[in-house]
């Protein structure tokens, strides 16, 4: 197919942040419910030149125990229109419309993707960049509510792992990540920071936060701590000098 001849900047949007690009979405997720099976969605266009993009829908899933994500074909979800060319600093509204089964409890997860085509050009043309946006749609029924649990914090390889497992019927979003090294006496030796994703129902999905230049040798153990919602999951791990070595830096001391 033509999108895999071309190179593609392939963006998630998270919740509560704008994107910069050729085009920008609103809202950034969706959710229908029995009393409602349509939405608007809203494309800017922020280029200096037309663009033209195609929406389509997929269901999106993850596997159990990494947490990988994964998208199926549906015919669940409707666009119209489905392909809209928009010109420059042009607004564009798409109506949405849900065709499927509601779950007789819980939530169904799909994921919509707002593809930038190829503009038309003369043969031997310049081979552009396009953008590719994804927004989350969920279709829910009854009581909702996520579960999220540190399963495990471990340390390898010169990085620090969460496995956040999320035993409710309704996704959760892990936020921001740290990690602190703790010395001898608990003193803080250095914090790193990362960002966290989805994780839905039924599923552990396993996080990295990477330790990059701090002095992890040193440390004791490691805290870690991840904003999910209003809730906090904390954790440690006691640190090994081997596991603080990355990768490369492992096969860089071989060499030598």
């Amino acid at each position: 197919m033509w999108f895999r001849r071309c190179f593609l900047a392939f963006v998630m949007i998270f919740p509560l942040q704008s994107m910069a690009g050729a085009f920008k979405v609103f809202p950034l997720n969706l959710q229908f419910d029995q009393g409602t099976k349509t939405a608007s969605l809203k494309i800017v266009n922020t280029d200096e030149r037309a663009v033209t993009v195609q929406l389509e829908g997929s269901v999106w899933k993850q596997d159990a125990t990494t947490g990988e994500d994964g998208y199926d074909d549906t015919k669940d979800i409707l666009f119209f229109p489905k392909i809209v060319k928009i010109e420059k600093g042009e607004e564009r509204v798409v109506r949405i419309g849900f065709t499927g089964s509601f779950p007789a409890k819980g939530e169904k997860t799909y994921r919509l993707f707002i593809q930038e085509l190829p503009p038309q050009t003369p043969t031997g043309g310049t081979l552009s960049f396009l953008l590719r946006l994804s927004i989350p749609l969920f279709v829910v029924s009854g009581e909702l509510g996520a579960q999220p649990v540190l399963e495990k914090t471990s340390l390898s390889k010169g990085s620090v792992f969460l496995s956040v497992k999320n035993k409710g019927n309704a996704h959760a979003i892990v936020g921001a990540m740290e990690a602190r090294g703790l010395g001898a006496n608990n003193e803080e030796l250095f914090r790193q920071e990362a960002q966290g994703w989805y994780v839905l129902p039924g599923v552990s999905r396993v996080f990295r936060i990477p330790l990059r230049d701090a002095p992890c040798d040193k440390a004791k153990t490691i805290a870690v701590r991840a904003e999910v919602g209003s809730a906090v999951l904390s954790g440690s791990a006691p640190v090994k000098a081997l596991d603080c070595v990355a990768p490369r830096e492992a096969d860089a001391a071989t060499k030598k």
